[in-house]
């Protein structure tokens, strides 16, 4: 399975507010799809952070030790009302 991470330049505060929209969907039972997203808060600390030849090993690590997700047993959990 293909994952693809975002990065973007934004505030905290956006990112909190994109976090609890998911959260939100959650709880109502919407299916959210899995979205993994890197938020720098300005531009000049994304480009010191994230230079190609530097870090695009690293990224792919982080990115493959992301916790994978079952949505089969999240269904069993709202379900029996856990989740």
């Amino acid at each position: 399975m293909k994952r693809t991470l975002k990065v973007r330049v934004g505030s905290v505060a956006s990112a909190l507010d994109r976090f609890e929209e998911v959260w939100s969907k959650a709880a109502r039972g919407e299916k959210v799809p899995a979205e993994h997203v890197l938020t720098f808060v300005n531009p000049q600390l994304l480009l010191r952070t994230l230079t190609p030849a530097r870090h695009a090993k690293k990224l792919k690590a982080f990115v493959a030790r992301l916790p994978k997700v079952e949505h089969a047993r999240v269904g069993r959990y709202k379900r029996q009302g856990r989740a």
